[in-house]
């Protein structure tokens, strides 16, 4: 099994996106905060490798599985939703750990993963990090990035 860890804010939105058109961000709705172009780089991911996402974003607090799976999926994201980080006092790294850890007690081989996330908070799993920034979010770098990380199908 391959994971792609996404983070929502300063990946599938960034402030280029969100204040581009003149709105304030205040006044954009949730889901209006996702880029078209930002689901198209990350649907690559998951075609060209098989990978499943885990939600990681803050966005996941206070909802269920299926909620994430359904804004993702409405946006045009084709990759398949599997879950999502705990939550928690933890860094973004020691929760996908913990994820990670779940996944292997439910007896899932996780053949590769990558964390996609305009954070560096992921101590060991560093190594596993393409990270976008807020600025720009998930670009065709990224892409390529993530694809090396978790290999082709």
């Amino acid at each position: 099994m391959k994971l792609v860890f996404l983070d929502f804010d300063g990946v599938l939105n960034s402030s280029g996106f969100l204040y581009g058109s003149g709105e304030p961000f205040s006044t954009t709705s949730a889901d209006e905060k996702i880029d078209p172009e930002a689901v198209r780089r990350l649907n690559e991911i998951t075609d060209r490798t098989g990978a499943s996402i885990v939600v990681s974003s803050a966005w996941r607090i206070g909802k269920r599985v299926a909620d994430l799976r359904g804004l993702l999926h409405r946006h045009g994201v084709t990759g398949q939703v599997v879950g999502a980080t705990p939550t928690g006092g933890r860094t973004r790294g020691d929760q996908i750990a913990e994820s990670l850890e779940y996944q292997q007690r439910l007896g899932r081989v996780i053949e590769s993963f990558v964390i996609l996330d305009d954070d560096r908070d992921m101590g060991p799993l560093t190594d596993a990090l393409v990270k976008t920034t807020q600025a720009r979010g998930l670009q065709d770098e990224h892409v390529a990035q993530a694809i090396e990380i978790l290999g082709e199908k």
